[in-house]
């Protein structure tokens, strides 16, 4: 979750654990007591919802470095077979090279650039051999070509797994609106008049502020929620 998310985690913590304390007010067989057994699971919820998140993003950045690695190995093959076909090309200077890199730097168009290497270099694989690349080249070309894609492949998955842990994350925040607006009636009813007892529901209830920016034309800190401090949006 992120900083606003975990505030209103901590809020909802706040507020379940003022329930648990108070089991005689709010009984499970009553409406509080079953607003405040549901905001429990929520928490639960939330709780599993972010770790799946984090996983997300761990494997996001494992896949991440991945893409990288797979990104230079194949640029470096690339690099290798162009000086090569150049050195061969002085011997048939009238032959233009159809060895030519791409001018961008995205991965596709270095994918679609070594593919057409490979191509064009099955009929004169031993020229290469013979001005030093390895016998393996086209294989080794093929396998980073491969690794390149699957770690695209791989990536995408992550971020849409991120994306829908974050989207999770959003729905159970939502539910626990919900909840809390019901509490705000049951709570003050069944507590009555007391500020010694409402004063820790409305301090558990509160929504904590965002830190002022030290940027010197800050804007004035909000909400949460751009709503209320109890957290509604």
């Amino acid at each position: 979750m992120n900083l606003k998310e975990n505030r209103r985690y901590d809020m909802l913590t706040r507020v379940h654990g003022f329930g648990k304390r108070r089991v005689r007010a709010f009984p499970p067989s009553t409406a509080g007591g079953q607003a405040f057994a549901e905001l429990g699971d929520i928490i639960a919820e939330l709780s599993e919802q972010d770790a799946s998140r984090r996983s997300c993003e761990a494997r996001l950045r494992t896949h991440t470095t991945d893409r990288v690695s797979a990104r230079k190995a194949l640029r470096a093959s690339l690099l290798a077979i162009h000086r090569t076909a150049l050195a061969i090309a002085i011997r048939a200077p009238n032959r233009p090279s159809k060895y030519r890199l791409p001018r961008t730097r995205g991965d596709g168009a270095w994918i679609v650039a070594a593919r057409a290497f490979a191509q064009q270099a099955q009929a004169s694989a031993q020229a290469f051999v013979t001005f030093g690349l390895p016998v393996t080249f086209l294989d080794d070309l093929a396998a980073d070509i491969a690794r390149l894609e699957q770690a695209i492949v791989n990536g995408a998955a992550a971020r849409n797994a991120r994306a829908t842990a974050r989207a999770q994350i959003q729905q159970v925040l939502r539910r626990s609106l919900m909840v809390l607006r019901q509490l705000d009636a049951i709570v003050p009813n069944v507590l009555g008049g007391d500020p010694s007892a409402l004063a820790p529901w409305q301090s558990a209830r509160r929504l904590l502020r965002m830190p002022k920016r030290r940027a010197k034309h800050a804007k004035a800190p909000r909400h949460l929620d751009g709503g209320s401090a109890l957290g509604y949006s």
